[in-house]
């Protein structure tokens, strides 16, 4: 059976996350390596690009790279 996210689960996570006070403890519920961690908040991997609007000009577009997504 899949894990079923709940409202409770959300505010859970929701909590954890307003509670963290240093990129060690944002790695501890990560689950992550601080340093890598601090490596990408430091200098984060975007691929940046620009695409036409359809009333003239272009859009600025920083799409990040996977490392990040994950």
């Amino acid at each position: 059976m899949p894990n079923t996210i709940t409202i409770r689960g959300m505010e859970f996570r929701a909590r954890r996350f307003l509670e963290v006070e240093t990129v060690e403890h944002l790695a501890r519920i990560l689950g992550k390596d601080s340093m890598k961690l601090a490596a990408i908040a430091a200098f984060p991997p975007y691929r940046e690009f620009y695409i036409p609007k359809k009333s003239g000009g272009r859009r600025h577009i920083e799409d990040p790279m996977p490392p990040l997504k994950k």
